[in-house]
């Protein structure tokens, strides 16, 4: 810890000589590392090429695998997969912070140093990447995942692994590719020595931080902003005793906040300057440059709800808790899921008769059937199926089994929600919500799109989502006058479906599967309860809405 804080003191006294200095003095390691790492790159290819099979130290160990990723949790897997790459190749955009003090052209410069730095890290990480698949390295967050680990030994990182199997027996060659990997991880603490200050002072000289980060030191640099990081960043390492897992999910929300902000900023510039500008050739370019920032708007904002999700709620949160023990591991892995299949005749007919109900549930208003009576017929034609073959005092046990397995508590619960709700509905509640809800916006298209998705997720979060949707639909309807026609009312319509649908999640009682799970795990000895659910949920339905407030406002409101 008090060896990262030296550093920082040191990186600070650099800087507080000036940038032409500090530049001058990190140049060297800067381009020796880049050298290693393509040398290594290029002598790796010509083994392969060769001939030659490289394998990393950790190619042959075993990495235990806490779950198997499928459906929802593959997606969420590739989400991070995405914002980590993304992650990896953060701090190029520094030269957009230090532009003044580029050289003339300095915009010139600046894109040409951004373009080539870019190109650059892109070939470095692809490069590694490659080999790391090549060699088969295994890398873990945890010395206790990787199986094949000698205790008390610590897991080697990537490039030093790499290294090791491209130059075996070499071991100088190693020692030097880990020296410079390990000087460019510490020198890449500059980056934000040669940004902030210059960021800071251009948000003073605006009054939107204190006057004093806009003077210069004798050496001509900020040395107020210099002094206040390095202060800030000394006092982090402390708090978190230079641990890097807790202090790496700090970095990646304050830099992908900053880049959202940016790029919603500048969407925001150029809506401005199109409502004004009229010359056709200058609109084009503008509404290009519009189109880039709100791609990039939406690349960094998913990354950050990505890492917010996962970091803040799961990391710092409830996930420290979630702890699987080894035994644990061993018996999931161990399980065999064909296994757990007992009848597979049965499961087919399960499956041709769920396609038959899905099928009239599609078309049940040709059919003139309610949803309830399809499910109810679906149901009696599976059990008929699974006691068809059987003995009479053998069906008698089974249909007796079948009913037991059926979740009575939830079904009465539903029931008697719906009664009470429908209640509500009739007595005009319902729709007393909805007009104070539309009163409220004063007519006005943005605040009347915003107001249906909040007040929808949150009214969906304790009441059934169905009738409050049945009642805000001939409201929505009559909105068209205001909205300028049918077409005019889509954002309203998807601010509806959202915000109905996505908060139904924030509560246990705020959609039918939660509760349907409840009971299962009830059964099974682990239950949940409301308040339980609801403190883990419903921040978790915050940020899903969140998410449908920026792209409602991204497609339609902008």
């Amino acid at each position: 810890m008090w060896f990262a804080v030296a550093f920082i003191i040191i990186i600070m006294l650099l800087n507080l000589r000036g940038v032409k200095e500090s530049g001058a003095f990190f140049a060297i390691p800067v381009y020796f590392f880049i050298f290693s790492i393509f040398v290594m790159i290029g002598y790796a290819a010509f083994q392969f090429a060769t001939g030659h099979d490289l394998q990393a130290e950790s190619a042959d160990w075993t990495i235990v695998a806490e779950q198997s990723f499928t459906g929802m949790a593959l997606v969420f897997l590739v989400a991070r997969a995405f914002s980590s790459g993304t992650t990896a190749l953060t701090g190029i955009e520094a030269v957009a912070n230090g532009v003044p003090a580029f050289k003339e052209p300095k915009s010139k410069n600046a894109a040409t140093t951004l373009l080539l730095l870019g190109v650059i890290s892109m070939a470095m990480f692809s490069g590694i990447t490659w080999l790391a698949l090549k060699t088969g390295v295994q890398v873990t967050e945890k010395d206790s995942d990787l199986i094949g680990l000698p205790p008390g030994q610590p897991q080697k990182t990537v490039i030093v692994q790499i290294a090791d199997a491209v130059f075996e027996g070499q071991h100088w060659v190693v020692l030097v590719i880990a020296l410079a990997t390990a000087t460019i991880l510490a020198l890449a603490a500059n980056t934000a020595f040669n940004g902030f200050p210059v960021m800071g002072s251009v948000l003073a000289r605006d009054g939107y931080l204190p006057r004093q980060l806009h003077t210069r030191g004798d050496r001509l640099a900020f040395s107020n902003g210099i002094l206040t990081l390095a202060g800030l960043a000394a006092l982090l390492v402390i708090i978190y005793q230079a641990d890097v897992s807790g202090l790496i999910q700090l970095y990646i929300i304050g830099v992908f906040v900053s880049f959202t902000l940016s790029q919603l900023g500048m969407v925001r510039h150029w809506n401005r300057h199109l409502r004004t500008e009229e010359d056709p050739s200058e609109r084009r370019r503008m509404f290009r440059s519009r189109m880039i920032n709100a791609f990039g708007l939406v690349m960094t904002g998913s990354v950050l709800v990505i890492v917010l999700v996962h970091g803040v709620l799961g990391h710092l949160g409830w996930g420290r808790r979630l702890q699987a023990t080894a035994e644990d591991r061993a018996r999931v892995l161990a399980m065999d899921d064909r296994a757990a299949i007992t009848n597979p005749r049965l499961l087919r007919h399960a499956l041709m008769v769920l396609g038959v109900v899905i099928a009239a549930f599609i078309s049940a208003r040709f059919l003139r059937l309610e949803a309830g009576t399809i499910a109810m017929f679906g149901a009696a034609v599976l059990l008929l199926l699974d006691v068809h073959d059987r003995t009479a005092e053998e069906q008698a046990h089974q249909v007796h089994a079948s009913f037991g397995e059926v979740e009575w508590i939830t079904l009465f619960f539903f029931i008697g929600l719906f009664v009470m709700v429908e209640g509500v509905s009739k007595t005009g509640l319902l729709r007393i919500l909805a007009d104070r809800l539309l009163a409220a916006t004063g007519g006005d298209p943005t605040v009347t799109v915003l107001a249906v998705l909040w007040g929808s997720a949150l009214l969906s979060a304790v009441l059934d989502n169905i009738p409050f949707v049945a009642t805000m639909i001939p409201l929505v309807k009559g909105l068209e006058p205001a909205f300028g026609g049918a077409a005019g009312l889509e954002p309203v319509w998807w601010a509806l479906a959202l915000g109905a649908c996505l908060g139904g999640n924030g509560t246990l009682i705020g959609a039918s599967a939660n509760l349907t799970v409840a009971g299962i795990a009830d059964r099974a000895g682990v239950p949940f309860k409301f308040t339980k659910f609801t403190v883990r949920a419903f921040p978790l339905m915050l940020v899903s809405v969140g998410i449908a407030h920026v792209y409602l406002w991204v497609r339609y409101l902008r």
